[in-house]
C-alpha cells in the first residue's frame, strides 16, 4: 500500500523530473482553451451593454424584461466551459496514465495515453455523476420522508430518558396520523 504522503512525492518528482513535457501539455490543453474563452467572455462584456449591466449589477437583471437577458453569452459561455471541461479530463487521464507507467516521459506519451484512456475516463466521470444525481434524487424523499418521522426523537430521547431506538418509534408513532 503506498501512503499518501509517498504517493505526494512520487507526484512531486514526476513533475521536476518532467516539468518541461508537463507544461507544454497544460499550455497547449488547458492554456489556450481557457484563453479562448477568457478573450470571448472578455470581448462580450465589452461590447454588449447587457452583458456588461449582468456583470457590473447581478441583481439588476431580475427586474428586467427576460428578453433583454444576454441568453447568447450565458450560451456561449457555458458551451466553451463544456469544451474547457472536456480538455480539462484529457489533461487529468493524459498525465495521470503516463505517469503510472513510466518515471520521465514525453509529450507525445501523454497525447498517447491521453488518447488510449480518454473515453473510459469520460465515460466512468458521466456515470458517476448520474449515479451520483440519481441516489441524491432517489433518497432525497425518503431522507425527508424519516426527517419527518424522526423530528420529536431527540425530545422524546431527552425529556423521556427512552433509548435511541424507542426515541425513533415513539417519533414515528407520534407523526403518524399527524403528518402536517
Amino acid at each position: 500500500a503506498v501512503l499518501p504522503l509517498e504517493f505526494g512525492k512520487t507526484y512531486w518528482r514526476d513533475y521536476k523530473i518532467n516539468f518541461k513535457e508537463i507544461s507544454n501539455f497544460l499550455l497547449i490543453f488547458w492554456g489556450i482553451p481557457l484563453l479562448i474563452q477568457g478573450i470571448v467572455s472578455l470581448s462580450w462584456v465589452v461590447l454588449d451593454e447587457n452583458v456588461s449591466g449582468l456583470v457590473l449589477n447581478p441583481g439588476g437583471f431580475v427586474e428586467n424584461n427576460i428578453f433583454n437577458f444576454p441568453w447568447a453569452y450565458i450560451i456561449s459561455s457555458w458551451f466553451l466551459g463544456l469544451i474547457a471541461a472536456l480538455f480539462y479530463f484529457y489533461v487529468d487521464v493524459g498525465l495521470v496514465a503516463t505517469s503510472i507507467k513510466k518515471e520521465r516521459f514525453n509529450y507525445r506519451e501523454i497525447i498517447k495515453e491521453g488518447k488510449s484512456f480518454y473515453l473510459k475516463f469520460l465515460g466512468l466521470i458521466i456515470l458517476s455523476f448520474l449515479l451520483s444525481l440519481g441516489l441524491v434524487i432517489f433518497l432525497f424523499i425518503p431522507a425527508l420522508i424519516f426527517g419527518v418521522y424522526w423530528l420529536f426523537s431527540f425530545y422524546i430521547l431527552c425529556d423521556k430518558k427512552r433509548s435511541i431506538y424507542q426515541s425513533l418509534r415513539e417519533s414515528v408513532a407520534l407523526v403518524r396520523g399527524r403528518w402536517w
